[in-house]
């Protein structure tokens, strides 16, 4: 009888083991978008933070339309990222092909973003957009409908 409880005792912290893994892997996976180490919804003291452990490089910051606008510039590469109420909600990055810009994925959609990157000669142009936010919202279905209808 000892021996069976033991069994089912195992068995049931077996099950809650691989129940609590999956539940943790599952919050760690984060289907976003990332472009220089930035995901939309950041803030900007955890956009800065996580680019510039990737990448140290010089901001500035100013307002246009409402929008917190965070320029920053490292070398040859420069980069964009306007946060809408506190969160980051468009990342546009220019830069030359030897950047390691090439690296993202030419395009990629999620039911909250869409990522377009463009390399044109020598020269890699990437925009990452929220389609949530009401002022990124029509650009950023413009070009999730532009690479549907594109052949």
């Amino acid at each position: 009888m000892n021996v069976r409880r033991v069994v089912f005792g195992l068995g049931v912290a077996a099950v809650a083991s691989v129940v609590a893994y999956a539940w943790l892997a599952a919050r760690l996976a984060d289907p976003r978008p990332s472009v220089l180490g930035a995901r939309l919804g950041m803030t900007a003291d955890e956009l800065r933070a996580r680019v510039d452990a990737q990448r140290p490089g010089t901001w500035t910051s100013s307002v246009i339309a409402g929008d917190w606008i965070l320029d920053r510039r490292e070398g040859d590469v420069e980069a964009r990222f306007e946060l809408h109420e506190g969160q980051l909600v468009a990342v546009r990055v220019e830069g030359p092909r030897s950047a390691g810009l090439v690296e993202t994925p030419p395009y990629e959609v999620t039911p909250g973003s869409v990522a377009v990157r463009t390399v044109d000669h020598d020269h890699v142009r990437i925009t990452l957009l929220s389609r949530a936010c009401p002022t990124h919202h029509d650009e950023a279905e413009a070009l999730v409908r532009a690479h549907v209808s594109a052949p």
